[in-house]
């Protein structure tokens, strides 16, 4: 068809050999589209007129204002005085076609999400667990720091310091590796790209904030310890 205006010119498809294909003529253009699912890439599409003794099966879409419901009979006794040989199946609304459409990636989506949440609840358990580990090992020090004139508060923020950096340290890892796979998780995402500097700022956040979280406890723990009696036991 070359790059001019398409519109009046014929054209014909199909598969194979095109010589016994009937030319049709253009009549209007409609952008590329998704057949199956949202995620795959939008592809040239032909519509034809419909014709008695048409092969296969013919779709259409109705854009109702009412309810659905109503429109399906109608559309069924309009179909009935076309050709009585016709029936109308397999109808859907276009909600329960995306959700039909999205119904892998949704599954794939809860799934992930209940493996990421358990992961944040397992690195809120091991944080917590080091965390108090270095606070009972580090009794003596903090006894001392605070006979020494250390305030409670001072002694707080060294053990929030020193879990919240381990994860500081972690999410800047986990960011160059993320950044480093961009390429191959790319062509599984829908809607989002790999860069997306919300989901890693959000992610980045949350992670800190489950830090602070699991080292609170444990440097509110050191804060309270007694000076005198935990140098007495030494």
């Amino acid at each position: 068809m070359g790059t001019g205006d398409p519109l009046g010119r014929e054209i014909r498809s199909g598969i194979g050999n095109l010589s016994g294909a009937p030319w049709i003529t253009v009549i209007g253009v409609v952008a590329n589209l998704r057949q199956t699912t949202l995620e795959e890439k939008p592809r040239p599409e032909v519509f034809r007129p419909y014709r008695p003794g048409f092969p296969g099966f013919a779709y259409f879409a109705i854009r109702v204002k009412n309810r659905p419901e109503r429109v399906i009979v109608f559309a069924r006794r309009i179909l009935h005085r076309m050709d009585p040989v016709l029936s109308l199946e397999d109808i859907h609304t276009m909600s329960q076609r995306i959700s039909e459409a999205n119904a892998k990636r949704r599954f794939q989506t809860v799934l992930l999400s209940g493996f990421a949440g358990l992961a944040i609840l397992i690195e809120c358990a091991g944080l917590y667990g080091l965390v108090s580990y270095s606070v009972k090992q580090r009794t003596t020090e903090i006894s001392i720091r605070m006979a020494l004139g250390g305030s409670q508060g001072k002694v707080r923020g060294m053990v929030l310091r020193q879990g919240v950096g381990l994860v500081a340290i972690g999410v800047v890892i986990g960011i160059g590796a993320a950044l480093a796979a961009t390429r191959l998780i790319a062509e599984w995402l829908y809607g989002v790209s790999a860069t997306d500097p919300v989901t890693f700022v959000s992610l980045a956040v949350l992670l800190l904030s489950v830090a602070v979280c699991a080292s609170l406890f444990p440097a509110i723990a050191a804060a309270r310890i007694d000076p005198a009696a935990a140098l007495r036991c030494e």
